[in-house]
């Protein structure tokens, strides 16, 4: 595990390509994780003991609002200190989560 990590943080590739396009790959990595997460769900009514939602609906408050936000926070924690925490990851966590959902409910219908 700490292999992996130091792999991760110090690969000057990596580094490269995040570095510069941090943003973009926010979105980007958003937008498949929602779309994925939509489209895993075969009905629309996704049913969970007596509760029933929307799958597009789950969608929104689960990727958009409850993982865009603690992905930042997370993000801190993991790489100790090293990553700070960055109101624009969020919005364009939340912009790419929304364009995500969008995408699987326009493909359904």
């Amino acid at each position: 595990m700490v292999q992996l990590r130091r792999t991760i943080t110090t690969n000057k590739v990596f580094q490269a390509i995040t570095s510069t396009n941090d943003k973009v790959a926010h979105f980007v990595v958003f937008m498949w994780e929602s779309w994925l997460f939509v489209k895993m769900f075969a009905e629309d009514i996704v049913t969970f003991r007596k509760l029933q939602a929307n799958k597009y609906v789950l969608g929104v408050l689960i990727c958009s609002l409850c993982a865009s936000v603690t992905s930042e926070f997370a993000q801190s924690v993991v790489s100790r200190g090293q990553r700070v925490f960055d109101v624009k990851d969020i919005i364009c966590n939340f912009w790419g989560s929304l364009l995500g959902v969008g995408i699987a409910f326009y493909q359904d219908r």
